[in-house]
């Protein structure tokens, strides 16, 4: 009988079945679909020490394959080492961003030779991890930089000399009576009339390796973790918890690109996740990036209101800035401590009615509080249990902006320079239906009041032919015109 592994997200609990080809194991029901790609990879590093040193090696994973929030998600690895040169020293260390993706828990299996049934010969040395994604936290792939999942700890024995393979490995170690183990991520989604299982199977995983050297050992053990957070016995409410959240203002004009809006936090418990979701004016706003500056921060961005199930605004876009979210139980910050938990970086894309917009901390999904504090509490400071407060304060964002700015004469696009893209800009805005600039006056380069086919020779020729420049060099632009 083919066993599987329950993983409970919230009240919610759904089965993490074994990937396998039709060909070489039992066909699952609901029906899969393999899927071979390079847009999903996990790496591992190398790392090397004399014997009996306990070395740490960090997993990582890339993914460009796009994945809707709405539907379920898993990630297993199965990562092996060479028995003759290390052996597995405890459980990973799990970093904050892959703690933040964790629904609710993870699931760690180490494989060893012994560990084989006597109908099922055990192959190779290692283990594996299974989690599901959180619902929201799914919809920050695709991960364009390798997200750090873990710091994975051997010891080291055989030979001055020894090199021995990590590799992420498929139909090699056993689980139950599965020898079938895919590093990949699966997608669990309805197509009409039936559910179906997608796994995604990583084609480009790269390996890594642990080298024995000569000499004594000068690391016999694990580096020790970091410090827990304070564990309340009591649980604060609102007004003792005292959490607070400043989103910053700037002042601005239309076309800004990179304006940064500063993020903080406090609150008076020492707290171990933070959560805070904001709400912006798509029409005339989009964030173009972020800047982490409290530890492990993740930024979810989502500049398309596809999200009516979780914003009212028809409007309104969707940021979340979190960190260390679900499972966490390291202390983010001492009691009373403002962080500044990142920055984000937005531009104006036009001018509204009443020139100003505002960034506005929201709670979502239908009342639930996602904008919040975790920390570890309950009556039992045995268990640690996490425990969430809602914000007691928020101090929204302001962004106030001017409809007169200044702009570059010929730079039609508005991109800070002069080159082709602005005389096909005018071209499009003529002929093509394309937008009107956001300056009017930067795209007269030749200064006769009108825009039309004479300024994008004129620049033409300016650019490549020698030809005169435009009357004056800037514009006091209006954004009205």
């Amino acid at each position: 009988m083919k066993s599987s592994t329950a993983i409970a997200l919230g009240s919610v609990f759904f089965i993490l079945p074994a990937a396998t080809l039709a060909q070489e194991c039992t066909p699952h029901k609901p029906p899969h679909e393999i899927v071979v790609t390079d847009q999903f990879a996990l790496e591992v590093n190398s790392a090397s020490g004399a014997v009996g040193d306990v070395v740490g090696v960090t997993v990582y994973l890339r993914s460009r394959i796009p994945m809707p929030s709405t539907r379920q998600l898993n990630l297993e690895i199965a990562l092996c080492h060479d028995a003759a040169v290390a052996t597995l020293e405890g459980e990973p260390d799990y970093t904050d961003e892959l703690l933040s993706l964790v629904g609710v828990q993870l699931f760690f299996f180490p494989i060893s030779e012994s560990a084989g049934s006597p109908t099922i010969p055990q192959k190779g040395e290692g283990f594996i991890l299974a989690f599901g994604f959180s619902d929201l936290y799914s919809s920050m792939l695709p991960i364009v930089d390798p997200l750090p999942l873990m710091t994975v700890y051997y010891r080291l024995k055989g030979s001055p000399g020894d090199v021995g393979s990590l590799t992420f490995c498929d139909r090699v170690l056993a689980r139950g009576n599965e020898l079938c183990i895919f590093n990949r991520i699966q997608e669990e989604k309805t197509k009409f009339p039936e559910r179906v299982i997608i796994d995604y199977v990583a084609t480009e995983n790269r390996s890594g390796a642990l080298t024995v050297l000569e000499g004594p050992a000068t690391r016999p053990d694990r580096p020790p973790p970091a410090p827990p957070a304070k564990i309340y016995s009591q649980e604060p409410n609102v007004d003792e918890a005292n959490f607070r959240i400043q989103v910053g203002s700037a002042q601005t004009f239309p076309g800004a690109k990179n304006v940064p809006i500063e993020v903080k936090v406090s609150a008076a418990v020492e707290y171990t996740s933070v959560s805070v979701p904001i709400d912006f004016d798509e029409r005339y706003l989009r964030v173009s990036g972020f800047q982490k500056h409290l530890r492990d921060t993740l930024v979810l961005i989502d500049n398309r209101n596809d999200h009516s199930d979780r914003i009212m605004d028809t409007d309104e876009g969707y940021v979340v800035v979190a960190a260390v979210q679900k499972l966490g139980t390291r202390r983010l910050a001492a009691e009373g401590e403002e962080v500044h938990l990142a920055t984000l970086y937005v531009d104006v894309l036009g001018l509204p009615s009443e020139k100003a917009t505002t960034l506005s901390v929201v709670t979502v999904r239908g009342g639930r509080p996602y904008t919040a504090v975790r920390y570890a509490g309950g009556v039992d400071p045995e268990t640690g249990l996490l425990a969430l407060v809602a914000p007691a304060a928020t101090e929204d964002g302001t962004l106030r902006i001017d409809d007169l700015f200044v702009a570059l004469v010929g730079d039609a696009d508005f991109d800070g320079g002069l080159d082709l893209t602005d005389a096909v800009y005018i071209l499009s805005v003529l002929f093509l239906g394309q937008r009107s600039p956001l300056c009017v006056q930067a795209a007269d380069f030749n200064g006769d009041q009108w825009i039309d086919l004479s300024d994008a020779v004129a620049l033409l020729n300016y650019l490549f032919l020698g030809g005169a420049g435009p009357p004056q060099e800037a514009a006091v632009c209006s954004s009205g015109l």
